[in-house]
Formats: C-alpha cells, structure tokens, sequence
C-alpha cells in the first residue's frame, strides 16, 4: 500500500523514514556514500536522494512523487533525476505500468493475481487494477532510466532481483566482447 499511497502523492511513513534516514546517512557517513534500492526500496531511495543530495541506484523502482520530496524540504524532481541512475528489466510489471499508463493495470495485476492465487486472486488483482486506475497518474521512477535484458517470464516474474542480476551479467558480457572486438582492431 506504500507504494500506491506515495504514487498518488500521499504522506507516508515509510518515505518519511528513508528521507530522514538519507540525511543522517548523509551527516555520518563520506561525501561519497551512495544509495541503492529496488521496487519499494528503489522508490524508497529515491527520496533519500531528493531529501540528501547523494547519488543513487535503484532498479525496477517505485515510482516517486513530487509532493513526497518537496514536503520534506527536499530537492527538485529536476535535481533528483541526475543524480540517479535507474536500470529496469524489458517487460517487468512495474516500470511498465509507471512507462505506459494504468490503462494495462487492471489486466495485468489480475493475471498476476491469478498466478498467486488462482480465480480469487485474479479478481482482487483486477478490482485493486481498476481502483488505481480511477485514482490518477502514476509517477514514473527518478532518474536516468537504463534498460536491462530480460532473460523470459511473466511480467511479474521479471521485477525480481534475479532478473536484474541476469541482466546486468548479460549487459556486462556484451559490453566486454565489445571492447575487446575493439581492441582487435587497434
């Protein structure tokens, strides 16, 4: 419910925890420290970028809200988007939803309700799908938005951290024989 709350631009406990939390990261710890979160953690972070100023990495991320930041007395969305780096898996449920609108909402969360929890899951997937969708837009994640290959399965299936991994080895093994394919040729 978190990330739903906080997509529709309302105060949250937990955001206000990880803002708070990122400024006295931010006091304690080097310049230099960096955040890092995926799905909720990813939006999570986010904040904690926008309320301390300190670099960032999320993956598959929440989307975050102006209001959320701005309520603290943090930065800018302009000022937070340069300072994050966000990959997200081709396909995965969440980025898609925030990228292409709510409109495939209600049929995807009752596809991903009926995985978990058969003909019951599938209806409270989709009602909870068309109540989002009658509530306004849902915020895209913060920060520069890198693609990572998915290696198969549901839309569901590709916001786990496994994909991501997966995906971050495959970039890294094309990236190589890139280089390397290169330096051949030098």
């Amino acid at each position: 419910m978190t990330n739903l709350s906080q997509g529709m631009g309302k105060d949250t406990a937990q955001y206000k925890q990880a803002m708070y939390l990122a400024k006295q990261v931010k006091d304690i710890l080097p310049a230099d420290a960096v955040i890092v979160g995926h799905s909720l953690g990813g939006g999570l972070g986010s904040a904690g970028v926008g309320a301390s100023g300190l670099k960032g990495y999320t993956f598959n991320a929440a989307g975050l809200h102006e209001n959320t930041v701005s309520r603290f007395g943090g930065l800018a969305m302009e000022k937070i988007n340069p300072l994050i780096k966000t990959q997200a898996v081709d396909g995965e449920i969440l980025t898609m939803v925030q990228t292409y609108g709510k409109a495939a909402l209600p049929g995807l969360l009752s596809g991903a309700g009926a995985l978990v929890g058969g003909g019951v899951g599938a209806a409270i997937g989709g009602i909870t799908g068309v109540a989002t969708l009658l509530s306004g837009a849902l915020p895209k994640a913060a920060g520069n938005m890198m693609p990572l290959p998915a290696s198969g399965g549901s839309p569901l299936a590709r916001h786990g951290m496994d994909q991501v991994i997966a995906g971050i080895e495959s970039q890294k093994k094309d990236d190589i024989g890139s280089i390397t394919k290169t330096l051949k040729g030098a």
